[in-house]
């Protein structure tokens, strides 16, 4: 009997009914770290191309990682640098950000399928917008961290916050 790898993807997640299609907890199971690893094996493996899907998930696991940082010590405690406090202005996840916000921009120029015209720029603003507080907040301000949080209002909105 093999082993099931992605042990949080089950097939309701892939056969979403219309309903469905808003439900965080099918986010969840599609972007997370066991099912990235997973088509990161078979990927390898069974001779699939260098980008893949993988690639696309990890890629937004960072960014994440790097969008919701609560405590300052939680980076140490995982040994996971992106979900560290920035703590300089020349820190790496200063620069993903950038990066990102460069990587969205071609995928948006570039006409391929994606996300919507309000979401493209939406999430590049955010991006570089966040790079610039941060940046501010450590030279300026001389603060030793900077904490980066995504958190819903009790409206049901999305607010990108930062705290030192």
């Amino acid at each position: 009997m093999s082993l099931k790898k992605a042990h949080r993807l089950t097939p309701a997640p892939l056969q979403l009914k219309c309903i469905e299609k808003t439900s965080a907890k099918s986010a969840v199971s599609v972007f997370c770290q066991t099912t990235c690893n997973t088509l990161q094996y078979y990927a390898t493996y069974e001779g699939r191309p260098a980008w893949t899907t993988a690639d696309f998930i990890t890629l937004l696991l960072k960014l994440w990682n790097i969008l919701n940082v609560k405590t300052k010590t939680k980076g140490k405690r995982k040994r996971d640098y992106t979900i560290d406090p920035v703590r300089s202005s020349p820190d790496r996840k200063l620069a993903f950000l950038r990066e990102f916000a460069n990587f969205l921009e071609e995928w948006e120029t570039s006409g391929k399928r994606g996300l919507s015209k309000e979401t493209f720029p939406a999430l590049r603003h955010t991006c570089r917008a966040l790079t610039v507080c941060c940046f501010y907040w450590i030279t300026v301000v001389s603060s030793t961290f900077y904490l980066v949080t995504c958190s819903q209002t009790p409206s049901g909105h999305t607010s990108v916050g930062c705290h030192s």
